[in-house]
């Protein structure tokens, strides 16, 4: 199944957030090998990005989430998407 995962991080903690930026990326390059990410969109006031995930179950797509450096610094919604028309 395709999941939308949103991640809005948590102004507040901005330094600790850069501080795991480079963590985050060689997580996202492993995950984008893996083709378990199909897709990453980043807001252009960095304070969101947007992830479209390939998992099979959502307890996968949990997990995946919790393997992202910034995680912790984030609010995080999981959306089931549909085949586009």
């Amino acid at each position: 199944m395709r999941m939308m995962v949103t991640m809005v991080f948590d102004s507040e903690r901005r330094s600790d957030i850069v501080a795991h930026v480079p963590a985050e990326r060689a997580r996202i390059r492993e995950l984008t090998a893996q083709g378990i990410i199909e897709a990453l969109y980043i807001a252009a006031a960095q304070d969101r990005v947007w992830l479209v995930i390939r998992v099979d179950t959502g307890e996968d797509a949990r997990q995946v989430v919790a393997s992202l450096p910034l995680h912790a610094y984030a609010t995080v919604e999981l959306a089931t998407l549909t085949d586009p028309l």
